[in-house]
Order: structure tokens, then C-alpha cells, then sequence
């Protein structure tokens, strides 16, 4: 029930669920504290906490909720080393930690880190983590995990200012969302994760002003768009795809030198992320979208 609430943007309700869901997690491993299944269990429920808490926009407690995840998984390895699933719960932990160093707002072009230290030190245990799990067994929850790493990696080393690093990176994250798209075309999770793929790499070229490049990674991020919105319409990240698809609109616009349609397309999408932030008022990655594009509407004449 908390998924179902934090999938459809109600986080007070979600963290209901997820606290009551957390104190019974609790209750079975002192009862049981060798028990590995419970002590797994009881890591999830610190993990979804964790996710919740940077959706409310409360960093430190993610972080803090984070660390209990990653202390509990890493138990769990040492005393499970070959464990194929806790080694993937592992590097899912790393993946966390390290993005929760990010600051920048989702629609941005810009990728920000407020400890980009940390985060390359969790990205990269992650990645060599995850990378044993695919040697042995490349299955779907494997390369999933593996493509959010090397898309957060490649954020990174963006920020970083490794733009040809940052590039093997996306195209490594593109390649498997490629593959997961062509094995289930139905799959409105695996399409979301391409339509970000796209938009990294559309982004990357826009920075390094290959503009040519750029729109076209553009136009297949709408189409991706386009498609999430017709299957699942009503998904927070679809509704929030849709906004960086308007911005991107307004970017393609302005590469052009269409000043007029630059900011009217910008216009469109600071309207669209502030109607998403009066449906969604607890979450606070929409605001951050609002606050971007507010600022952004001073570069446009």
C-alpha cells in the first residue's frame, strides 16, 4: 500500500505505511536477529524510507535511513558472500548513497553534486559490486540496477567535467535499456528508463553544443514521452518526463535561434511543473523543477 501511495504522489500516506511496515520489519529481527531473510526484509524497509525521504526533499534523513540500509546489506554479504541477491541489494545501496549526493533539480540541463567525492566512492562500489552479479547471472533486476549506476555515473562525471567518461557511461545504460526495451516493449517502467537514457545523452551533446545530435536524441525522448503518456498517463514520472520534454522543446528552440518559440515552450513547461506541484505538494523534486524553470524563464528574451 506504501508504493501504491508514494506512486501516486501521496507521500504523508505513504510514510504511514512504510513507518508501520518499518516497526514490524524491527520486531521480526529481535526476535530473530540471525535470521537473514528478516534482517533482508528489514533493509528494504530502511531503503524505502530512505526513497521517500529524498522525495519530501529531507536529504540528511534519506542519507541517515541510507546508511542503516547499507550497514544491514553489508552484514549480509560478509556473512553471505556468493549470495547473488545480496550483493545486488548491496550495490542498490551504494546506488542510493551516491545519489543522494545529487542536487541538481530533475529537468535540469546542468548535473550538480553537493559531495561529488562521495558519490564516485559509492558509485564505483556499486558498479564493481553489481558487475560480479552480472558475470554470473545477467538477469533483469541485475542489469536494471547496473544501467542506474552507469546513468548516475555518467552524471557524475558531467559535473566533473569528464564529458568523454560521462558519454561511455550513458551509452553503456543506453545499450541495456535498449536491450530490456526490445525483450518487453510493454513495460512502461523499461521505456521511462530509456526516455532518461535519451535525455542524458541529448543533454550531453546540448553542453558540448553538438546541436545536431542533441535534437535528435531530443525528438526520441519525446516519442518515448509521448508514448509513456498515452500508456500510463497518470505516473508521477511521466507527468515529470512530460515537463523536461517541454523544456527540452524550448532548448531545441533556442539552439535554432527561435527566440519567440524558445519561451513560449519554456513558458509551457514551468505552467505544467507548477501544476504538478499544486496536485503533488509534498514533493519536493517537482519544486525543485518550478524553481529551475523559474529561473531560467530570465535567460530568454
Amino acid at each position: 500500500m506504501g508504493g501504491l501511495s508514494a506512486a501516486e504522489g501521496s507521500l504523508n500516506e505513504a510514510r504511514e505505511y512504510y513507518e508501520q511496515a518499518l516497526e514490524i520489519a524491527k520486531n521480526l529481527v529481535s526476535r530473530a536477529p540471525d535470521d537473514l531473510l528478516a534482517l533482508l526484509n528489514l533493509s528494504f524497509s530502511y531503503n524505502r524510507m530512505g526513497g521517500l525521504s529524498a522525495a519530501e526533499g529531507s536529504r540528511n534523513e534519506a542519507r541517515e535511513y541510507y546508511e542503516q540500509t547499507l550497514e544491514i546489506r553489508k552484514n549480509l554479504v560478509s556473512r553471505a558472500p556468493d549470495d547473488l541477491q545480496a550483493l545486488r541489494s548491496l550495490s542498490v545501496s551504494y546506488w542510493s548513497l551516491g545519489r543522494i549526493e545529487a542536487d541538481s533539480a530533475p529537468v535540469s540541463l546542468d548535473r550538480s553534486f553537493i559531495n561529488a567525492s562521495a558519490a564516485k566512492t559509492f558509485f564505483a562500489d556499486g558498479t564493481s559490486t553489481i558487475e560480479k552479479v552480472l558475470a554470473v547471472d545477467p538477469d533483469d533486476w541485475t542489469r536494471d540496477t547496473s544501467r542506474c549506476l552507469y546513468d548516475s555515473f555518467g552524471d557524475l562525471e558531467r559535473y566533473l567535467g569528464n564529458l568523454d567518461s560521462a558519454r561511455n557511461y550513458y551509452e553503456k545504460a543506453e545499450k541495456i535499456a535498449d536491450e530490456s526495451r526490445a525483450k518487453n516493449n510493454e513495460s512502461c517502467g523499461i521505456l521511462s528508463d530509456l526516455a532518461c537514457n535519451l535525455l542524458n545523452l541529448g543533454d550531453l551533446n546540448y553542453v558540448e553544443e553538438k546541436y545536431d545530435a542533441a535534437l535528435e536524441y531530443y525528438e526520441r525522448f519525446r516519442t518515448a514521452v509521448d508514448e509513456l503518456t498515452r500508456k500510463d498517463p497518470t505516473a508521477i514520472r511521466t507527468q515529470t518526463l512530460s515537463t523536461a520534454a517541454l523544456y527540452r522543446e524550448s532548448l531545441s528552440a533556442l539552439s535554432q535561434g527561435d527566440k519567440k518559440r524558445a519561451r513560449e515552450r519554456l513558458e509551457t513547461a514551468l505552467q505544467h511543473a507548477e501544476g504538478l506541484a499544486q496536485k503533488y505538494p509534498d514533493n519536493a523534486l517537482i519544486k525543485k523543477d518550478v524553481t529551475y524553470l523559474q529561473g531560467k524563464l530570465n535567460d530568454v528574451p
